[in-house]
């Protein structure tokens, strides 16, 4: 498994990364939580992640506690250090936590295999970064395509296509990802971490590498995933981007400092992206 990159040699550095991309339908029903008669996507309790550097351990997250209903969409943010990206890495299933668990809708997760958890991702999760991660000089349906071939599918056109339009990127499908501008090379990002319909969408500064107008337009995608049942995580730094989620947990030196809903929570006054692919060009 490789993520994809501009070159050959690039791909085989990043090794264990297309793991990230890889996404399969998932098991979209956990068990019920008892305080809301909800379905549970997420819990983790006593979460901790340690590093030995030298002779020193850094707690890099430090005894959290969290759950997370199927169709939230959240925000998880901080300063640089304060324990988000450990915390993606966890729910991602790309590390294990050194002490306390894990549940990914009904499965304790912390307890697996790498070969099992490398099956959680293909199966639940899709991943969205900050630098695309696209294959330059290939089309967006075949960059769309690739956790499929992956996944050993032997029909991607089609569901490539679909999830192309779902974010309003059809009418480009053909177009090389050197020809898209950020804002569209990120739709794509998007869909591809879409095709295979995961439950859960676990996006790292997906609006870093964007201007404002470009990054609310991608917010407002997100709403509109969430709208169709999609549960999404956004990691960020950026206040303006964790105020247009729903939920923000805010983090510091791997604690846990606040957890609230969002209630002046509101989408980004931008054109909606329609299934048609007709919206106005993104740059």
């Amino acid at each position: 498994m490789f993520v994809p990159g501009e070159t050959a040699s690039s791909q085989t550095r990043a090794g264990r990364g297309f793991a990230l991309l890889d996404n399969v339908i998932a098991e979209t029903t956990g068990p019920a939580d008892p305080k809301t008669g909800g379905s549970l996507a997420i819990r983790v309790t006593d979460l901790a992640r340690y590093y030995t550097m030298g002779d020193s351990v850094v707690h890099a997250l430090d005894g959290v506690d969290m759950s997370i209903m199927a169709g939230e969409f959240l925000a998880i943010t901080g300063p640089s250090g304060s324990g988000k990206s450990t915390m993606m890495h966890l729910l991602g299933c790309l590390e294990r936590p050194t002490r306390g668990w894990y549940e990914l809708n009904g499965e304790r997760v912390s307890d697996f295999t790498d070969r099992q958890l490398a099956d959680v991702r293909n199966r639940s999760i899709g991943f969205v970064f900050q630098t695309f991660n696209l294959i330059n000089r290939t089309s967006a349906v075949d960059n769309v395509a690739l956790p499929l071939f992956y996944a050993r599918r032997t029909r991607v056109k089609e569901p490539a296509m679909r999830a192309l339009d779902r974010v309003g990127m059809a009418h480009r499908a053909h177009h090389r990802s050197n020809e898209l501008s950020g804002g569209e090379r990120q739709r794509v990002a998007i869909a591809r971490a879409l095709v295979n319909e995961p439950a859960l969408l676990l996006a790292d500064e997906p609006t870093g590498n964007l201007d404002s107008r470009t990054g609310d337009q991608i917010i407002q995608l997100f709403h509109e995933l969430n709208d169709q049942g999609v549960t999404i995580i956004i990691v960020t730094h950026d206040p303006d981007v964790a105020a247009q989620t729903r939920r923000v947990v805010a983090m510091r030196d791997g604690k846990i400092l606040e957890d609230r809903p969002n209630e002046a929570s509101a989408r980004p006054d931008v054109t909606p992206v329609t299934a048609t692919g007709t919206h106005g060009e993104v740059s």
